[in-house]
């Protein structure tokens, strides 16, 4: 079953139980479906029942972690810092990557929070694939799970090669799908 548009999909992964001083906390995991084919997440969705529950057949991981032994047999680590110093070819290299991916089926995205460097390497893909503008393709991910993309990243988002080639077959959900004016979301904004 796949999640709803932007509604986090969570649950109790059996035997990952951590005691604490005061109480018991299970591990919960947490994805956000962005488009019909890409997922973004935190470290916590890098498990083999989030890959199986949301049908991921490709992850990428962008903060370093390795991808989660019982993963699909696509995937990508790369190591991206949350703020300034990220090299733009690496990032176009992802976003190469993430194309290639989505167009297999379904894509989990994650870093550390799932609020920044995920959050701009899926921009860049949307802008690709449906020639949005950055702060489109910024909003439309707000629109659906919170954000925290700092300036930086925002200005990486620009030296992207986004221009548009759409060539995966993947949609955007109802939040702002076809038809609908992407500009009804937010003004833009001044990178």
């Amino acid at each position: 079953m796949f999640a709803e548009k932007g509604k986090d999909v969570g649950g109790n992964i059996p035997g990952e139980t951590v005691t604490g001083p005061m109480s018991t906390v299970s591990r919960v995991f947490s994805a956000v479906r962005v488009t019909e084919r890409i997922y973004i997440g935190n470290f916590k969705a890098n498990h083999p029942d989030v890959y199986k529950r949301l049908g991921i057949e490709g992850v990428i991981s962008l903060n370093g972690d390795e991808i989660a032994d019982g993963g699909p047999e696509r995937r990508m680590v790369a190591n991206l810092v949350d703020g300034s110093g990220n090299d733009a070819r690496l990032c176009n290299l992802i976003v190469r990557k993430l194309e290639e991916f989505a167009a297999l089926g379904h894509t989990l995205v994650f870093c550390h929070a799932g609020r920044s460097r995920s959050v701009v390497i899926v921009a860049a893909y949307l802008m690709r694939q449906f020639g949005l503008e950055p702060w489109e393709a910024l909003d439309y991910i707000k629109s659906i799970k919170e954000c925290a993309v700092c300036s930086d990243m925002e200005r990486l988002l620009l030296h992207l090669d986004c221009s548009s080639e759409k060539k995966t077959g993947d949609n955007l959900l109802d939040a702002a799908g076809p038809g609908k004016d992407l500009s009804e979301l937010n003004h833009p904004k001044a990178f």
